[in-house]
């Protein structure tokens, strides 16, 4: 589901935007911001933008749990993968990563810092690795 002050959609090309406190739930994933905006490039591939300051995702199952913040975030559904852009941080279990750049591949739990592309120079990326039972 998606929650909002406001939403604009255009039925041409299955894009709509929304504004003010967004919240988009769906399963165990949850991302928040000012704004949102969702394309549906085809029946089985929804692309997600969201802004904010920050732009959030949540994602609590069984087996872990992680927290992302950022200016702008953006969510492939098919490919699970999330990018978040601008003061990144990605909280994964017991561990805090922090960059300008994160590419996260939630299917397989594998991740990318710094690197906007591979090969490219990017931020330096601050890893924080808390002992079990600390908190952050």
């Amino acid at each position: 589901y998606i929650e909002a002050d406001s939403m604009m959609m255009n039925l041409d090309d299955d894009t709509s935007t929304y504004r003010g406190n967004v919240r988009f739930r769906h399963d165990v994933t949850t991302l928040t911001g000012e704004r949102l905006i969702v394309r549906r490039n085809n029946p089985r591939q929804t692309i997600i933008e969201v802004f904010g300051e920050p732009a959030t995702f949540e994602r609590d199952d069984t087996q872990r749990s992680t927290r992302a913040r950022s200016g702008k975030m953006h969510y492939d559904e098919r490919t699970r993968i999330l990018t978040l852009r601008g003061e990144a941080v990605l909280e994964h279990d017991d561990q805090v990563i922090r960059s300008q750049f994160i590419r996260y591949d939630t299917a397989s739990d594998t991740l990318l810092a710094g690197e906007q592309e591979p090969g490219t120079e990017g931020q330096r990326v601050n890893i924080t690795i808390n002992p079990e039972g600390e908190t952050r």
